[in-house]
């Protein structure tokens, strides 16, 4: 593939992306109160929950969006490669396993 595709490629995705997480992100309450809170030493365990649960929808809000806009690989099974294997892994695990096998 060229560069200029491939450049073009990572646009749309990145588009696409912006796009979900812009929609994914609207859809979430903000705890303003727990937000805007000033006491350094809060104990207020309702501003605590809202804070983590308002994170966690944050990071669920991302992992949505990523695997609907992202290119991914399937998951692997008996028959599945991996990408790079031949390239990149092939020649160490060759040479560990001659290390362990003739060392």
């Amino acid at each position: 593939m060229s560069q200029s595709y491939e450049d073009g490629r990572k646009r749309k995705v990145d588009y696409h992306l912006h796009i979900v997480l812009k929609l994914e992100l609207s859809s979430i309450h903000i705890p303003i109160n727990a937000i805007m809170c000033t006491d350094v030493s809060c104990s207020d365990n309702d501003y605590f929950e809202s804070i983590n649960n308002y994170v966690e929808c944050i990071s669920k809000a991302c992992l949505r969006a990523t695997e609907c806009t992202v290119p991914h690989t399937r998951a692997r099974g008996n028959r599945g490669s991996i990408p790079g294997w031949t390239e990149l892994v092939a020649p160490y695990r060759s040479n560990s396993l001659f290390g362990i096998i003739c060392g």
